[in-house]
């Protein structure tokens, strides 16, 4: 079970960004130690919400401040999206077993490159643009 913890380290430096993404590490740890499937599905279907809601709040300061690499970031919150959705069919039909594996392996192995990478570039640039 990999397990992700909030450190400050791990800020971007934008404060929506960061909070935002200490709230999806809650949820991804929450997740985690849920054994009970209606449980597990409920907490799943607020942590697909809250990406959600992330991604465009994030798409929103790229659209508003003119980022350069805008499609290159949407283009992998639509792929992060589109897997999502995947797996709410997936546990629409009953199976939590490939949830539970995205969310204690793929997803936390994901967000911690994405972070590093494309979020970290778009937060040094709005950081620019807003100064």
């Amino acid at each position: 079970m990999a397990k992700l913890q909030w450190t400050k380290g791990l800020e971007v430096g934008v404060d929506d960004i960061d909070n935002d993404h200490r709230i999806t590490i809650d949820q991804l740890n929450k997740l985690s130690k849920t054994l009970d499937d209606h449980d597990f599905i409920t907490l799943f279907l607020a942590f697909a919400d809250h990406l959600r809601s992330h991604f465009a709040l994030e798409e929103g300061l790229m659209t508003k401040h003119l980022f350069f690499a805008i499609d290159c970031h949407t283009d992998e919150h639509k792929r992060v999206l589109d897997e999502i959705d995947g797996i709410l069919k997936q546990l629409e039909a009953g199976d939590t077993g490939t949830a539970r594996n995205y969310v204690d392996v793929e997803f936390p192995e994901w967000f911690m490159v994405h972070r590093a990478t494309m979020d970290t570039v778009t937060a040094r640039f709005l950081a620019q643009a807003i100064a």
